[in-house]
């Protein structure tokens, strides 16, 4: 007999580059968040996405076996990839997308101070994205595939997007996209001329030291 639970991937700044996969068959995340986030971790972490499926071991299980060559850890649930890697595949076995009220349950014991020592770890390890600099011209449109469906915006400036007649930063713009009250890193999820923004990236601060 399958029993119905929830598979979920989670990132921190702390620990940049690293997801964690994890499960649980509780009906309410928080508890499990409150866990997670205890004195030996400075900063929050951010749902990717979390989602209910049928027989959420044997799910969690055949992820890390999928993943295991980038697994950091034997003995834990670590993983040396990106969301959008393992994201994909969950889909396809979900009966239900439940990221954006497991982001509210692990924001119920967050405080203020903590949302805002992850924004500014945040900060201090990333140059700040610029169009400019990544070679993204004005009037560009940037394609966010999420949830089923397909979201545009126009670069407006430097480091500023328009969507639906308003502008943005586009790290507010993916937050409010994904329902997240924390700022998002938006490059794993945006695309330009169907290259994703994080290859882009990448390529432009790659002799940046962070």
């Amino acid at each position: 007999m399958t029993e119905e639970g929830i598979v979920y991937v989670l990132s921190n700044e702390a620990m940049p580059g690293l997801v964690k996969i994890g499960r649980t068959n509780r009906t309410d995340l928080q508890a499990r968040m409150d866990e997670l986030y205890n004195t030996s971790v400075p900063v929050p972490f951010n749902c990717e996405y979390a989602c209910k499926v049928k027989d959420y071991i044997k799910v969690e299980s055949a992820l890390h076996q999928a993943f295991s060559t980038d697994r950091v850890n034997p003995s834990r649930e670590f993983f040396k990839t990106s969301p959008e890697r393992i994201i994909p595949v969950l889909k396809l076995l979900e009966i239900e997308d439940i990221t954006a009220s497991v982001r509210t349950d692990m924001n119920k014991n967050i405080s203020s101070s903590d949302i805002q020592a992850a924004k500014t770890l945040r900060t201090k390890k990333r140059p700040q994205l610029n169009f400019n600099e990544m070679n993204i011209p004005i009037g560009a449109e940037l394609i966010m595939p999420y949830d089923d469906k397909e979201y545009k915006a126009i670069v407006s400036g430097p480091k500023k997007v328009t969507y639906e007649g308003e502008e943005y930063s586009i790290s507010p713009l993916t937050a409010k996209i994904m329902n997240s009250e924390w700022n998002v890193q938006p490059c794993p999820y945006w695309f330009y001329n169907g290259k994703i923004l994080q290859e882009i990236y990448d390529e432009t601060y790659s002799n940046i030291d962070e």
